[in-house]
C-alpha cells in the first residue's frame, strides 16, 4: 500500500520538486565589475572621493568626469548581475548629486540620464523621491518667477521644545564663548 502512494505521488510531483534558488538580492563585497573590474565598495569610494573633490572646488576636471563615467559603467554591470541590489539607488543617486555638482554638457546629459533610471527602474526608492521633490521645488520656483510672483514657502517649524530644547540665549553665548 505504502509502495503504491508513494508511486502515485512521484508521477504526480512536478519534474522538479525543489523550486530554483532565489539569486542573490545582495552583490557580495568580494565580487567586481565593469571592465575595469571595480568591486561595491571601489564604486563607493570612487563616489566619495569625487564628492570629496568637489567639496573643496577641484573635482570639476577631467579626471573626476573619466572616475565618474567609470563609475557608472560599472554600476550598470553591478545592475546587469544583481538587479534587486538594494544598494542600487543609493548609487545611483549619489552619482545622479555629483554629474549634478559638475558643468558641462557632457555631465548635464549624463546626470539626465541617471536621473531618469532612477525614476523608471527605482520609483519607490528613497532616492526617486527625493529627485522627485527636488524637481518640484525647482519646477515651482522657475514657473513663479517667470509670473513675476514671489514662490511659495512652506511655514516654519513649529518648535516644540521637544526635539530641540529651548536654550536661553545667555547660556548660548556661553557655550559659544566656551568653545
Amino acid at each position: 500500500m505504502l509502495a503504491a502512494i508513494l508511486a502515485v505521488s512521484a508521477q504526480a510531483a512536478p519534474a522538479s520538486a525543489h523550486p530554483a534558488a532565489e539569486p542573490a538580492r545582495v552583490a557580495p563585497a568580494d565580487e567586481y565589475f565593469g571592465p575595469q573590474r571595480i568591486s561595491v565598495l571601489g564604486v563607493r569610494t570612487m563616489l566619495d572621493r569625487a564628492a570629496t573633490r568637489l567639496d573643496f572646488g577641484v573635482g570639476d576636471d577631467e579626471a573626476t568626469h573619466r572616475s565618474l563615467f567609470l563609475a557608472e559603467v560599472t554600476i550598470r554591470a553591478w545592475q546587469a548581475k544583481y538587479p534587486n541590489d538594494y544598494w542600487l539607488p543609493r548609487m545611483y543617486g549619489k552619482l545622479q548629486t555629483l554629474y549634478t555638482r559638475m558643468t558641462g554638457p557632457v555631465v548635464e546629459r549624463r546626470g539626465a540620464g541617471i536621473a531618469s533610471l532612477l525614476l523608471a527602474q527605482f520609483p519607490t526608492s528613497w532616492e526617486a523621491h527625493e529627485l522627485r521633490a527636488t524637481a518640484l521645488q525647482a519646477f515651482t520656483v522657475a514657473i513663479t518667477s517667470a509670473n513675476g510672483a514671489v514662490a511659495p514657502s512652506l511655514p516654519p517649524p513649529v518648535d516644540t521644545g521637544i526635539l530641540t530644547p529651548s536654550i536661553s540665549p545667555e547660556l548660548a553665548a556661553t557655550t559659544l564663548i566656551s568653545r
